[in-house]
């Protein structure tokens, strides 16, 4: 299956891919196998605005520092 084929079922049901895992390596394996995860319009909203307001949450995710954006 392709992403098109994918989003092409999902897109309709209201949910929105929001993280894409690599757990495979294209060049070492022939079948390129990766995890993505959905959700439904309402929840990718949620995540949305709390990307826009760069609001951290304890345990699961930093706010972004635009000074130093790759220091984690």
């Amino acid at each position: 299956m392709s992403f098109f084929d994918i989003e092409k079922v999902l897109n309709p049901f209201g949910y929105r891919l929001i993280a894409i895992d690599n757990a495979s390596n294209v060049i070492r394996w022939s079948i390129y196998q990766v995890n993505l995860i959905y959700v439904n319009l309402e929840l990718f909203d949620k995540i949305k605005h709390l990307h826009y307001e760069n609001k951290g949450i304890k345990n699961i995710v930093n706010k972004t520092d635009y000074n130093n954006p790759f220091n984690y």
